[in-house]
Parts: structure tokens; C-alpha cells; sequence
């Protein structure tokens, strides 16, 4: 399953958006948490519902030199993976180029199921797990270094079920901390709906 460059840059194009609060509807806020709401904008083209999860000052042990290496390449996840997490299992498939991959996933964390819970289906006419995949499915992954800003890292899966999901891990050096880091999540609901 490979994702077309159109799709792939669409939803990168989404970064920027992610660490302002322009747009945004906020269901719920803590301390360091914020959770938010919006439809695709139209500039995107993918249509539906974005979710956003902003994590403020998430430390991080032995921060790298240069944030924008923060996160890890895809291929490289799918070799090493398996030996830090019994419940996330990645598998390469093959390397498109450096830092974009196809990969055979499973994750059954938690914090998935609860996403599928609260904002997935599965009975259709979109199908939205919410990267809940007890079984493994195809998936293609993309990183971006320095993207939206220097320094950012943006991390992407995309995967089909009968329709397209994708997410976007972008992760931002705290300015006033060189051990934490800004980490947004986004994920594109096919969707266009929200509980009141």
C-alpha cells in the first residue's frame, strides 16, 4: 500500500496548522493537554474531521543535538522495533528511500483502543480503527526532518481499510527547555462528525 505523493503532501501540509490554535475547537483541556477538533480544511483535500492531541513539555532523556532527530526514520523502526514493545510491531517491507517506508504493523496499545472506542468505526461506510490493528495490516510511513519549521520532526502513517486514515506525529523542542519537547498528534477521520 503506497500512498500517493499527492496524499502524502496534503496531509504534511497539515503540520504547520498543528501548533496553532486557529480553526480549533477544544474539547477538553489539561494541565499539559490539550484535545481539539476541526473539519479537513479544504487546501488539504482530504475531507472529514481532524483530531488533535497537544502535549506540552514532554520530557525526554537524552534529547538529541539536533531535535529535528527526534524521531526515527521508518526502516530503521522496522528492524529494531520488536525489541522495545510487545504491543506496537513493525515490519519492513520495503525502503522507498531514507525515512519512507512500507512496513506491515500491528498496535494494540491502549491508548489506541481508546481512540477506536471514542472516535472509530467499524461497521462502515468508513472504516476508522484508529491504528488499533490487532492483526497486521500495510502501512506506509514517512519522516520529515525540519518540517514545518528547523528543527521539527514530522512523523506520518497512512494505511487504507476501505478508506483512508492517517496520522501525524510532529515533535518541537520546548523553547525553554532543552529535555522537553512540544509533541502534536493528528488524526484525519474520514468522517465528518463529532459527539455534542
Amino acid at each position: 500500500m503506497v500512498a500517493s505523493p499527492e496524499r502524502i503532501d496534503a496531509f504534511f501540509d497539515l503540520a504547520a496548522s498543528g501548533f496553532s490554535d486557529e480553526g480549533w475547537t477544544v474539547a477538553s483541556v489539561q494541565r499539559d493537554a490539550v484535545l481539539s477538533h476541526r473539519l479537513c480544511p479544504p487546501c488539504c483535500r482530504l475531507g472529514g474531521l481532524l483530531l488533535k492531541f497537544d502535549f506540552r513539555n514532554v520530557f525526554i532523556q537524552k534529547m538529541p543535538e539536533d531535535p529535528s532527530e527526534l524521531l526515527v526514520r521508518p526502516e530503521v523502526r522496522g528492524e529494531f522495533h520488536d525489541r522495545c514493545s510487545t504491543q506496537v510491531k513493525i515490519e519492513l517491507q520495503e525502503t522507498l528511500m531514507p525515512g519512507d517506508a512500507l512496513v506491515l504493523e500491528t498496535s494494540y496499545l491502549w491508548i489506541l483502543r481508546l481512540g477506536f472506542i471514542l472516535f472509530g468505526n467499524a461497521a462502515g461506510p468508513f472504516i476508522n480503527t484508529f491504528f488499533y490493528n490487532e492483526t497486521a495490516v500495510a502501512a506506509h510511513h514517512v519522516l520529515r526532518r525540519d518540517w514545518p519549521s528547523p528543527g521539527d520532526a514530522s512523523y506520518a502513517n497512512f494505511q487504507d481499510h476501505g478508506a483512508q486514515q492517517e496520522y501525524l506525529v510532529i515533535s518541537r523542542l520546548e523553547k525553554d527547555s532543552p529535555s522537553h519537547a512540544r509533541v502534536i498528534v493528528l488524526f484525519h477521520m474520514p468522517e465528518e462528525k463529532w459527539a455534542p
